[in-house]
């Protein structure tokens, strides 16, 4: 009876200070996740709505946003959850390993749930070194920030130049929590990189968008039109891991596959 009694008051005693098995943290941090995901869900499925004369095609974790007047894709846009496959991609790199007579790929650029009927829409040609190299590495490191994040949007768009090769423009934002007091419990992360779309051996941060960019006004105007912000260096570096190993892979290895 006394071990009863005894048993009864340590559980009070535990539950009421939260003390492990009974520890709230658990719950709590599930409910701020929720809340965050929700926020960047929202976030996702509003993302077309300020850019005119489009429509969004596909649906789900991948939407289209598609220019009806010049008759173009003007962004690829997809949530990044614990849902994404990225299977197929690492499936694609061992599969055209072996098609070293090619210096090109035709492929449909960072297509995180693919739908057959919008690949047309999507593909483009890019050099193989582009494709097994800093690709692999940036795809890589996507999966990487989503487990860290949970979620990603992430929106990507091709801009072709006049010498007839691309740069791949990809945007990232995501939801982060503070870990002061401040009012305001959630922070905005983002990061855009514009990538040609060849071989490289720079380290991709060297193709963060400054402050100061001063390149394409078709790629300021995108951006502006999602409100991005250009963080430093210092500020991508903070909520932006990149993973060294890669870089190196990259490098020794995957350039030259």
């Amino acid at each position: 009876m006394v071990f009863v009694i005894g048993l009864v008051g340590f559980i009070i005693y535990a539950r009421h200070n939260h003390i492990v098995p009974f520890d709230k943290m658990p719950l709590k941090k599930a409910r701020e996740e929720a809340v965050i995901s929700n926020m960047i869900e929202d976030d996702f499925y509003h993302f077309e709505a300020e850019i005119p004369n489009t429509i969004r095609l596909g649906g789900g974790n991948s939407i289209i946003v598609y220019d009806t007047t010049a008759g173009k894709v003007i962004s690829h846009n997809q949530l990044i959850n614990v849902k994404t496959d990225f299977n197929h991609f690492f499936e694609g790199f061992e599969k055209n390993k072996a098609k070293k007579e090619l210096d090109s790929f035709n492929i449909a650029l960072v297509d995180f749930s693919p739908n057959e009927p919008y690949f047309n829409l999507l593909k483009t040609n890019v050099s193989r070194g582009f494709y097994l190299g800093i690709y692999r590495e940036l795809i890589e490191n996507i999966q990487s920030w989503q487990k860290r994040y949970n979620s990603v949007i992430v929106l990507s768009k091709i801009f072709p130049r006049e010498d007839g090769s691309s740069d791949l423009l990809i945007l990232l934002h995501s939801y982060l929590k503070k870990r002061n007091n401040s009012p305001e419990k959630q922070l905005k992360a983002e990061v855009a990189f514009l990538i040609p779309c060849r071989s490289t051996t720079q380290h991709l941060l060297d193709f963060v968008l400054p402050k100061d960019f001063n390149g394409s006004a078709d790629v300021k105007h995108f951006l502006k039109m999602f409100h991005y912000s250009y963080p430093d260096i210092k500020t991508v570096r903070k909520y932006w891991k990149f993973d060294p190993k890669r870089f190196e892979l990259r490098n020794l290895k995957w350039n030259f596959d």
